[in-house]
């Protein structure tokens, strides 16, 4: 499933500070406790631990609440799953320098659909998963020399040829510090 950028990731991030900030102004304003609480508490029962909650339960809890709490409301509300594939999303769509037009000769085969692009890494042994900007491509080892890597890089292997979804984050952050 492809899901569409809603705003960009900073303001995600200043939209989870509000939210947290009007929890805490509400906890030390008792005066309109109740149905700025009420209207809280509606937000924060999208939160999978608290689906099954009642709106005074969590109303009740508002003192719990922590700014990972408002990252995960901001990213449910924005139509994401959690706050980690909001920032996923974020990541893979501003992704642009592992395809330059002109780069390689090879023909890369685009998937506008992570898993298919994965299943298409799985089943060939020699290929590469890479980004660009909302979509996955495959490439052979001649496009990722052409970007200036070493195709045998070891880092490769580690993470699982996939740039999108690393199994190494160290070896990701080694492999990005050498794209120009």
């Amino acid at each position: 499933m492809s899901i569409p950028a809603k705003f960009p990731i900073q303001e995600a991030k200043i939209r989870a500070h509000l939210l947290h900030k009007a929890v805490k102004q509400l906890l030390t304003n008792a005066d309109n406790f109740s149905s700025q609480a009420y209207e809280l508490a509606k937000r924060f029962q999208k939160l999978p631990f608290w689906s099954d909650s009642s709106i005074a339960e969590i109303a009740s809890q508002l003192y719990s609440i922590q700014r990972k709490h408002c990252l995960e409301v901001i990213a449910l509300e924005q139509g994401y799953q959690n706050w980690p594939q909001l920032l996923n999303r974020a990541k893979n769509q501003t992704e642009t320098r592992l395809y330059k037009q002109g780069v390689g000769s090879s023909l890369n085969i685009w998937y506008a659909d992570y898993a298919k692009a994965k299943k298409h890494l799985v089943n060939d042994p020699k290929a590469y998963l890479l980004v660009y900007q909302q979509h996955y491509f495959i490439c052979t080892a001649e496009h990722i020399a052409a970007l200036g890597f070493d195709p045998a890089d070891p880092d490769w292997e580690k993470i699982g040829r996939d740039w999108a979804q690393p199994q190494d984050a160290k070896a990701h952050a080694r492999l990005s510090s050498k794209l120009k």
